[in-house]
């Protein structure tokens, strides 16, 4: 009889006291996007977006956790309750991952050079050709799990046609070989404005460096929520788009993107079509 009470009451008790699921938001060292100290630690573009979905989440307790890169591609793989909100779609992981609809919309990457190479060597051009600067034997650093983007990763991943005008780093999205450049290790970079906008808040004695677009890549960048590819998964995923439909649109959320980024007409343009949309 006790233990049929026990049953009892354990079906009858009310949904808020019975265990949560838990998602464990995914940090990186990648700023401004994941800024994990310091006096802006946790109002970066992907702290905020976090944030901002945890706030819409109550069904769920919620736990946010550094991970390196690699770790990330391991934790989808095994399926693991893990969701990172700043994704490019990567056609290497497509086996393993599923996305929600647009959670962000990013200007296009840029050249991150020296000055005074910009300047001297090439006349302030803007843009300037990632293909010209491979071909001239520049040293471009890139890092060995970020995706660059349809128009740059063919270019950079070209190994019989510039065998020597890579330098891969597995660790890093940007800030090291940022460094490298400042310091002329190698000849340039790639990301994005607001990562070089942060590096030299951080980094105010290095070589003066500029942020330059390139030829081959004109085209904004669209992010989204990553998700292992189960079931779990699949019904994060339809939450998640329920509240981005919701919420992307308000200006509270879209200055989470204009606060980094600056407002342009380019990217104003680009942030009310996708948001509008179903993507």
């Amino acid at each position: 009889m006790k233990i049929l009470i026990l049953i009892f009451i354990g079906l009858s008790l009310p949904n808020q006291l019975q265990a949560k699921d838990t998602i464990t938001w995914v940090t990186e060292h990648f700023e401004p996007y994941y800024i994990n100290s310091g006096p802006l630690a946790n109002q970066g573009i992907g702290d905020r977006i976090n944030q901002a979905l945890i706030d819409e989440l109550p069904e769920y307790d919620h736990v946010t956790q550094y991970m390196p890169i690699l770790r990330i591609t391991s934790a989808l793989k095994n399926g693991e309750k893990i969701s990172v909100t700043t994704y490019l779609k990567n056609p290497k992981d497509k086996e393993f991952a599923q996305y929600s609809i647009t959670s962000l919309v990013v200007p296009p990457l840029e050249l991150t050079m020296r000055m005074d190479d910009w300047e001297n060597q090439w006349q302030q051009a803007n843009p300037i050709s990632l293909i010209k600067l491979l071909k001239n034997d520049y040293l471009i650093g890139i890092a060995g799990r970020r995706y660059y983007g349809d128009n740059l990763s063919p270019i950079l991943y070209d190994t019989e046609t510039y065998p020597n005008g890579t330098y891969n780093v597995q660790s890093t999205h940007y800030r090291s070989l940022a460094d490298m450049v400042s310091r002329g290790r190698i000849d340039a970079t790639i990301g994005y404005a607001a990562e070089l906008k942060y590096y030299q808040h951080i980094s105010t004695e290095t070589e003066k460096l500029v942020s330059v677009p390139i030829i081959e890549n004109p085209d904004i960048l669209y992010a989204y929520v990553v998700m292992p590819k189960n079931e779990w998964g699949y019904m994060l995923k339809m939450k998640i788009d329920k509240v981005l439909h919701r919420i992307r649109n308000t200006v509270e959320y879209q200055s989470i993107m204009y606060d980094w980024f600056g407002k342009t007409p380019k990217l104003e343009e680009a942030i009310t079509t996708r948001f509008s949309s179903n993507d």
